[in-house]
């Protein structure tokens, strides 16, 4: 008998272990939003990335860097990062006044700062006040389709045990701010709509 509950167990493990590397075997949502900004994104253009979502390196024109870029290494853009706690509504005013109209956001924090409004009081006014000044463009899902969008875990976020994934990353969004210096909706629209559709 303990032998046979042994076993179970064992297996158990064994299967979770395969599914999990089956899924780190696909690529990684934040690996599709690059290749997309990569193509439709120009060079040097200011844009906001959620915190802690990608590595430093993700924004960069290094050697081993996929998809490769021509001209010189280093920053492919001019990426404001702010922290977690610093989300407020006036950084969305910011965005707009410095032009910084491509925004990326992440589950991990969106999902998070609805969740536990405790842990950044000011991000969900941030969230508000960004989709009520933006348009949304393309967005590449971690979940497999029948699973909707599961409850926030933040231990989830990142094991894929859950068996809601079918690739590894965040559900990651791009949007495209309008108002300030980044022009009219229409232009925030239309910005959209010229984009090539996502990988």
């Amino acid at each position: 008998m303990i032998v046979g509950a042994t076993a179970l167990l064992c297996l158990q493990g064994v299967w979770q272990s395969v599914r999990v590397d089956r899924i780190l075997s696909k690529t990684d949502t934040r690996q599709s939003a690059r290749n997309w900004m990569v193509t439709n994104v120009p060079r040097d253009t200011l844009v906001a990335l959620d915190p802690y979502v990608v590595p430093p390196a993700w924004g960069q024109n290094t050697f081993w860097a996929k998809p490769p870029l021509t001209g010189q290494p280093g920053d492919i853009w001019k990426v404001a990062m702010p922290f977690v706690t610093t989300l407020n509504p006036s950084l969305v005013t910011r965005f707009q006044n410095e032009g910084r109209c491509w925004v990326v956001q992440s589950s991990t924090i969106t999902d998070r700062a609805l969740s536990e409004p405790a842990y950044a009081p000011g991000a969900v006014g941030y969230r508000k006040a960004l989709d009520a000044s933006s348009v949304s463009g393309p967005s590449w899902s971690p979940w497999k389709a029948s699973a909707g969008h599961p409850k926030f875990d933040f231990d989830r976020s990142y094991l894929y045990f859950d068996g809601a994934y079918s690739r590894p990353g965040p559900l990651i969004t791009v949007r495209r701010l309008f108002g300030g210096r980044c022009g009219s909706r229409s232009q925030a629209i239309k910005s959209v709509a010229l984009a090539n559709r996502p990988n």
